[in-house]
């Protein structure tokens, strides 16, 4: 197999293929599991025996998640010019010996070189990036030939034998070599390979120092043994020393030196050495590291010779205090850091053997520091030690003590510099005025004694306390605080305590402030008791232990508590709130108190709640209840929501049997598919699910009341669908509140919510509100029940009325109107059950049906619309003088005219009474004027029109309130503008006689509205009229003074109309396109008659036949309502128009319009015409 580009990554069993995979420079083959066995998504797969490599492989091995190590063994060859890459978690081993050349780099996870045996290498480069490891795993003597770098560690076992590093190593490594099972000698190439680097000494180790000074990075000792070339007691220095860095001896381990047998003084002058007049005058000392830092007082090291036995010369002196034996001190050889800038043998005190029933007082000299202010000899034995530190600190750094009697801090400041320097210690009591320092060090004691004023520091350490204790003064740091047994009362807040506390199972932690263990984690298996506690508790809690709540406690649980899987217990009188779901975890609530869910976010309460306490909803958020809340106490629903069941698990109950009272405030809302096992108290909002916001795909469903319903509230049924049932298990109170039901405005059969009265009494006041759910009005027979008694259930005759903030709601008639129809609330329907209520639009035992006037209203807005641009040439000009083409000396045809008309129209029958008023403010002017070549002349003009329609439409309606018929009026109201042109030519010079054709055309757009008892509606309307007019006029009568004209006329209008579909309160109101052609035939007698000085009178009759539009409809829910206007109605009107001045002009005319039958119209004019000629 070859590859050229690109990445192969491996992620089958490829065990069965025995074939050479070749991998080109530009490509990568990429691999994971065991057996080399690498694992990509959870199959095992081998690479094949042969790689050979001229790109990159890559090793990475996860679990089929991704999120957990695998390792994995590959048992072939690479081969090849390309590189290796070691990625991710996990360990790959490597048992082949591999002779590819292009560099190994370990990123991440483990490189095992070997598996115990005798194979595993590598060739090349290797670099260990920080949080890589290259471990050597070989079962001889190993050296690593290869150039290493990074900043990593290299680990080593082979089976007690050496390792080595060679001259190609270089060194260029900063990491740690970490020596286990083998043997190293520090000296040559293997110190120049750790000049950056830490050597550290693990268990099973053995590394022996080379004479001269052994330079590197760092030296830790972690169990293993030293070797040093140093002579006691004639050496000051040994012969092979160290000098490094950081010097770290704080944990165990041992250094062996030489003590020879029999001992040959050195020759006086020898170098770092003590002759025998020196040696007598003090405590013999040996240098063996040198240091710019140190860790650690080596006091848990062991001291041995050559043969491996302890180096001792041990003296015992007892040790008295205040006339009393307290403690017998043991002086030896030892190895000690003193002064802080390497590591010594000398002869001084190595323990301490506390008396049983003493204390041990330990006081510095004044002004000490350092080496001369810690104790590292071991303290053992039954007493005690008592630390009088003043104003300084004093350490203690021995790792082995192991005293069992108290330990009081009274002054100062005590820092351990060891783990376990306090031993097995019965008691820690810091005094009010001291300080106990952890120091990133592992402490037991059996109990703690901080008084007030104290300071416990944790200081990334781990305290264990044993049973338990008292803390009256400050606790702080991070780290661990873990409470094996007893009752630990924590008194006060510790706000900078950041160290994660553990409670074992037995033990109790008790707290005064919620504060007390600060904001560290919590791991809880005993019990946090919440004595008296006031506050938040921050600490995120885990384990399945108890947090319990007395003496008033009120505390909320802000903590990410998703792993707590205990108890939570509230006593009478004490409060826990919450505000998510992680708070509570997965734990259990036993209510005797009050739990409180405070929250802001929606989220599901699935934790089991039980006890007689309360449970309260506050925030803004929606609190979906589980199926496991069976506490009897109060509900309270303040703010926010709570939803007992939803679509996924509607069989939710709220409360236990015998819960007491649920009470829903002002804000709060309650609602589900589920059931309320206690009387309700509504004064905010009972709902639906599918009512709720962002809930309106929910289905509609069932929602339970098991306890009766006190309603001061709304009750709101009107979701994203019909079909809400609320039903109420006992009796219902309506105090003034409200029920919200989606309804669809047809027959009897029409989808509705419903309220549902089980067994109990409905009583009190309730307004029903009815948002309109479809629907297109219709007859009733029975009605649409709304509200239904069941199981022996009734209700008061006034404990339903229809409120007036129902969709289509009719101002004075409590109906609603949908699609033409008015519908009224009934108690028992037409026939129905007794104690039932319906919606019915026909009430009994008239069989006529409830037709509301809003159609007509609208019909009247689309009719004036329609009809108030049109006008005749003889309205909109006058009539005209006896002026020709080029115009006249003795009268004038005014260039610029004002027309003002207003009419009243009325029309009954069908039902209804119409009646309309409307206004006309019309001008314009002559833009061009010019003849046409003959005896004749033509105008054209532009005008525009402001007109308002307002018209009134009554029906009667059948009116619940009075229990008879009674007027109900629509009214409507249409206002706009139009602009358009017009054209006349006259055909003889003298235009008052002749013929004459006229035209114009309008653009119009108007604002509409319609109201009356119905809420007010609001829509636009836009028209376009046109106009095309003849005539002839006949002079009839010549005198003197006077003339007499016949004019035959005819005339053709075009209307278009139109208004857009809107929802109104009056149901659904369809799109009105209106097209209609009107026309008007008639004859208009005029004359003049001249009165002197240029001026004349001209009055004048006119008889017309107007004839349609069509009558136009409007769409209301799918019915479908015509206005019945008259197609045909006679028109007579008189006026007189009369010239003021040589300019200005002036006419009047009034007019009826009738159809000879329940149709009439009286019309009145105004018209002022100015010519600046």
């Amino acid at each position: 197999m070859y590859i050229f580009d690109g990445t192969l990554a491996l992620a089958g069993n490829n065990t069965n293929f025995s074939g050479t995979v070749t991998v080109n420079p530009d490509a990568n083959l990429s691999g994971a599991g065991s057996n080399m066995e690498a694992t990509l998504e959870g199959r095992a797969q081998s690479l094949p025996p042969l790689v050979t490599n001229h790109g990159k492989v890559v090793f990475n091995q996860y679990s089929p998640n991704g999120s957990e190590s695998q390792d994995g063994t590959y048992v072939g060859e690479i081969t090849g010019l390309g590189s290796v890459s070691k990625v991710g978690v996990g360990t790959t081993v490597l048992t082949g010996d591999h002779t590819y050349t292009g560099g190994t780099t370990i990123s991440a996870g483990t490189l095992q070189l070997g598996n115990g045996a005798g194979t595993g290498n590598i060739v090349g480069d290797i670099r260990v990036e920080a949080g890589g490891t290259l471990a050597v795993e070989r079962g001889g003597a190993f050296t690593l030939g290869n150039a290493l770098s990074g900043s990593g560690m290299v680990t080593t076992d082979t089976n007690g034998q050496r390792f080595d590093f060679d001259t190609t190593t270089g060194d260029a490594f900063a990491g740690t070599l970490a020596v286990g099972r083998s043997q190293f000698d520090l000296g040559g190439v293997n110190t120049t390979a750790l000049t950056s680097a830490t050597l550290r000494a693990d268990t099973g180790s053995v590394i022996t120092v080379g004479d001269g000074n052994q330079s590197i990075g760092g030296l830790t000792l972690n169990g293993g043994t030293m070797v040093f070339n140093a002579t006691l007691p004639d050496q000051t220095v040994a012969t092979g020393t160290i000098t490094t860095g950081v010097l770290n001896v704080d944990g165990p381990g041992t250094v062996q030196i030489n003590v020879p047998d029999p001992y040959v003084p050195s020759a006086p002058d020898a170098p770092d050495t003590a002759n025998l007049f020196e040696q007598d005058e003090g405590s013999t000392v040996v240098k063996l590291v040198g240091a710019q830092q140190t860790m650690g007082n080596g006091g848990a090291l062991e001291l041995r010779d050559q043969n491996g036995h302890v180096i001792s010369d041990a003296q015992s002196v007892d040790i008295a205090q205040g006339g009393s034996k307290v403690a017998v001190g043991t002086y030896d050889y030892r190895l000690t850091t003193a002064p802080g800038d390497g590591l010594y043998v000398n002869y001084g005190l190595t323990q301490l053997d506390l008396q049983d029933g003493q204390m041990l007082t330990l006081a510095q000299a004044p002004g000490a520091t350092g080496a001369a202010a810690d104790l590292s000899a071991r303290l053992t034995g039954g007493g005690g030690v008592a630390i009088e530190a003043g104003t300084g600190t004093v350490s203690l750094s021995n790792a082995t003590s192991d005293y069992t009697g108290e330990t009081t801090v009274a002054s100062g400041r005590l820092r351990l510099d060891a783990n376990n320097a306090l031993g097995q210690t019965s008691l820690l009591r810091i005094a009010g005025v001291a300080t106990t320092d952890l120091n990133g060090r592992t402490q037991t004691i059996g109990e703690l004694e901080g008084q007030a004023g104290s300071l416990l520091d944790i200081h990334g350490g781990t305290l264990h306390i044993v049973n338990g204790g008292t803390s009256q003064g400050t606790l702080t740091g991070a780290g661990q605080l873990h409470v094996q047994g007893g009752v630990l009362d924590v008194q006060g807040a510790n706000a900078t305590l950041s160290a994660n506390v553990a409670i074992d199972s037995g033990a109790t932690v008790q707290l005064d402030d919620a504060a007390g263990l600060g904001r560290g984690n919590l791991a809880n298996e005993g019990t946090l008791a919440l004595d008296g506690a006031t506050g938040m508790l921050v600490n995120a809690l885990s384990g399945a232990g108890e947090v319990n709540l007395s003496n008033g406690a009120e505390v909320a649980a802000i903590g990410d508590n998703s792993g707590f899987s205990g108890r939570f217990t509230t006593a009478a009188g004490t409060m826990l709130t919450v505000a998510e779901a992680a708070n509570l975890g997965t734990a259990g609530v036993a209510n005797d108190g009050t739990l409180t869910v405070n929250t802001a976010t929606d989220w599901t309460l699935a934790n089991a709640v039980s006890g007689s306490g309360d449970f309260v909803k506050q925030g803004t958020g929606a609190l979906t209840a589980g199926g496991a809340l069976t506490y009897t106490g109060r509900t309270a629903v303040n703010a926010g929501t709570l939803i007992v069941g939803d679509a996924q698990t509607p069989d939710i109950t709220l409360g236990g049997a015998g819960a007491e009272e649920v009470t829903v405030a002002q804000g709060g809302t309650l609602a589900g598919l589920g059931t309320v096992s206690a009387r309700v108290v509504n004064a905010g909002t009972v709902s639906a699910l599918n009512a709720l916001r962002d809930r309106g795909a929910d289905p509609a469903g069932i929602f339970t009341l098991a306890g009766g319903l006190v309603n001061r509230g709304t009750v709101n049924l009107a979701g994203g669908s019909t079909g809400n049932t609320l039903v109420v298990q006992g009796d219902y109170v309506g105090e003034n509140g409200t029920v919200v039901l989606g309804t669809a405005h047809g027959a009897d059969d029409s989808a509705t919510d419903r309220l549902v009265i089980d067994g109990g009494h409905a009583s009190g006041a309730t307004g029903l509100v009815f948002k309109r759910a479809g629907g297109d009005g219709a007859q009733t027979d029975v009605g649409i029940q709304v509200v239904q008694t069941s199981n022996g259930g009734t209700t008061d005759m006034g404990a339903f009325t229809l409120h007036e903030a129902s969709d289509g709601y009719r101002r004075g008639f409590a109906t609603v109107s949908a699609g033409g129809y008015d519908y009224m609330l009934k108690r028992s329907g037409n026939a129905g059950n007794e104690h039932d209520w319906y919606l019915v639009s026909l009430p009994s035992p008239s069989p006529k049906a409830l037709q509301a006037p809003e159609p007509d209203a609208y019909l009247g807005n689309a009719q004036a619309a329609t009809m108030m641009p049109v006008h005749t040439l003889r309205q909109r000009q006058g009539q005209a003088p006896g002026t020709t083409v080029s115009g006249a000396v003795d009268g004038i045809d005014g260039a610029a005219w004002v027309r003002i008309a207003g009419q009243t129209s009325s029309q009954t029958g069908d039902g209804r009474d119409v009646s309309a008023n409307e206004r006309v403010f019309h001008a314009g002017g002559d833009v061009s004027r010019f003849p046409d070549g003959g005896e004749g002349s033509v105008r054209i003009g532009v005008m525009g029109m402001y007109a308002s329609n307002t018209n009134w439409s009554t029906r009667q309606l059948w009116n619940p309130v009075e229990g008879r018929y009674a007027p109900a009026t629509a009214r409507g109201s249409v206002s706009g503008y139009n602009a358009g042109l017009y054209g006349t030519w006259y055909g003889h010079r003298d235009i008052l006689s002749g013929p004459y054709v006229d035209t114009w055309l309008m653009y119009g757009t108007y604002s509409n509205s319609v109201g009356g008892s119905l809420a007010t509606d609001s829509y636009r309307s836009q028209t376009v009229t046109g106009s095309l007019e003849a005539g002839y006029s006949f002079r009839i009568y010549d005198g003197h003074d006077a003339k007499v004209y016949v004019e035959p006329q005819a005339q053709v209008v075009y209307s278009h109309y139109r208004a857009g579909e809107h929802g109104a309160p009056a149901g659904l109101i369809g799109a009105q396109i209106n097209n209609g052609v009107l026309t008007r035939v008639g004859a208009r007698l005029h004359g003049s008659t001249f009165r002197g000085a240029g001026r004349e009178t001209r009055p004048f009759a006119e008889w017309n036949w107007w004839h349609g539009p069509a009558t136009p409809s409007v769409n209301v829910d799918g019915n479908v309502f015509g206005q019945g206007l008259p197609r045909n109605r006679m028109e007579v009107k008189t006026g007189m128009q009369g010239q003021g001045t040589k300019n200005l002009s002036v006419s009047a005319a009034v007019g009826i319009q009738t159809d000879l039958g329940d149709y009439a119209a009286v019309q009145g004019q105004l018209n002022v015409k100015y010519s600046w000629q």
